[in-house]
This record gives structure tokens, C-alpha cells and sequence, in this order.
């Protein structure tokens, strides 16, 4: 059975660290990434048409994407807040909230938020948040869309379970954007069994607004999949 999370301090993985508490530059000095302003084209008068949409438009599907090599918490739980509770936040913004809320110390020696971190940035924002142990595939599923941490290599990191459709997940990879990964490789690196949920204090449940449709689900041997498994390859990261 599931095991509710107390004390989840205790529980660092990689987040946004304390080069956004002083305004610091990404690592290497490198400028943060800018969002795509691919325009959409052009469907006429059909009603019934849909625009074809870009391989880079369904890799950032409803997902907030980390700028800084250890925002990742950032990231996922402000992918949580923008798209499934309809609160609209950015990464620097759940950083410096949750830095706010925090210890900075603490932050800085472990370069990464706690999830107890996490749950507080959601309670400022009046959400209620809770994180759970011993969880199993069909449990972690059933709470989707769901914060996973993972550990890559030894690295821990964070990613947004939000479906699956046979023998893969899909992921929303702060990292390298959405991805599906096969249930085994996501067993492998889901080692801690945990899942962390944010909801609205009235509503424990509430349906899941980012879901897993098919066309996010691209085939392994697309050019998506092999660029952010090539790029996961680098760390380490099983496919």
C-alpha cells in the first residue's frame, strides 16, 4: 500500500539551487533557452481541419521546461501548476518561491529542493500537496499526472508521469521535454517508489487535464525519440 510522506525534507533532488536566488547566469554562462515562436499554419476555412503540429510543438506539449542544469523540481511542479491546476507559473518563478519559503543554506548545500520543498510552494499558492512511498506502477498511474523522482546514474531527477498506452509511459522530461519511456527502463530508474500530487484543497481527485494523448506517443525510431534518448544517453539514462 501506499505510504504517505512525512518529513519529505529529508528528500533532495535536483532544483533550481542557488544561482537563481542571486540572479546568477545559467552554468557556462550560456543564455536560457527561448520558447518557440514557430508560427502555426494556416487551416483555411474548413471547420472540421486541425493544424499538422511540429515535432517541437509536441515535444513541449503542456510542459514547463527547465533553463538551468538543476531546476528540474522547478520545472515539474510548475508544469503541475500551469497544466493540470490551471495556475499559470513559471520555473524562475517556483524557484524563487520556493526559495523564499526555504532555507537557502540548505538549498545550496544540496544544489537541489526537498519535496517538502515543493509542498510548500504549493500550499502558498493554496493547494494542497502530498507525497507517497511504496507506490507501485498502477498506483503512481492512477494519481497522474504525477512528480516522479528518478535517479539517473547516481543523479537524482524529477519528471512528470502523465500516461501510458501499452509498454510505455509518457513523461514530461523537464530535461529533454516529452518522452515515452518502455514501463521496464522506467522501473529501473524509479527506485525511490515514490509520487508526489498536487490538487485543490476542495477536489483530492481531479480528472487528469494533461493526459497521455496517442500523438505524443511517437514511434522509437522517430526523430524525436532518438535525439532525447541520444541526449539522456549523455547522463547515463536508460531507454
Amino acid at each position: 500500500m501506499p505510504r504517505p510522506i512525512s518529513g519529505a525534507g529529508s528528500l533532495a533532488w535536483a532544483g533550481a539551487a542557488a544561482l537563481l536566488a542571486f540572479g546568477a547566469a545559467p552554468p557556462g554562462g550560456a543564455a536560457p533557452i527561448a520558447p518557440s515562436a514557430e508560427p502555426r499554419p494556416d487551416t483555411g476555412s474548413r471547420p472540421d481541419a486541425k493544424p499538422v503540429r511540429s515535432l517541437l510543438e509536441l515535444r513541449d506539449d503542456r510542459l514547463v521546461r527547465q533553463h538551468w542544469d538543476l531546476s528540474c523540481g522547478a520545472a515539474a511542479i510548475a508544469t503541475l501548476m500551469t497544466y493540470q491546476l490551471g495556475d499559470p507559473v513559471s520555473e524562475r518563478q517556483a524557484a524563487l518561491g520556493m526559495l523564499r519559503t526555504g532555507d537557502v543554506r540548505l538549498v545550496r548545500a544540496r544544489l537541489g529542493f526537498s519535496l517538502l520543498d515543493l509542498k510548500r510552494f504549493a500550499a502558498s499558492r493554496g493547494f494542497a500537496a502530498a507525497g507517497y512511498a511504496d507506490l507501485s506502477l498502477d498506483e503512481l498511474l492512477a494519481m497522474a499526472p504525477a512528480v516522479a523522482p528518478i535517479r539517473v546514474r547516481g543523479f537524482g531527477h524529477f519528471v512528470v508521469v502523465r500516461g501510458r498506452r501499452g509498454d510505455r509511459l509518457l513523461l514530461g522530461d523537464p530535461a529533454f521535454g516529452n518522452r515515452t519511456m518502455s514501463v521496464e527502463g522506467f522501473m529501473r530508474v524509479w527506485t525511490s517508489r515514490i509520487g508526489f500530487v498536487v490538487a485543490p484543497p476542495d477536489d483530492p481527485h481531479p480528472p487528469n487535464r494533461m493526459g497521455a494523448p496517442p500523438e505524443l506517443f511517437l514511434a522509437p525510431s522517430g526523430p524525436a525519440l532518438r535525439a532525447a534518448d541520444a541526449a539522456l544517453r549523455t547522463v547515463g539514462g536508460p531507454s
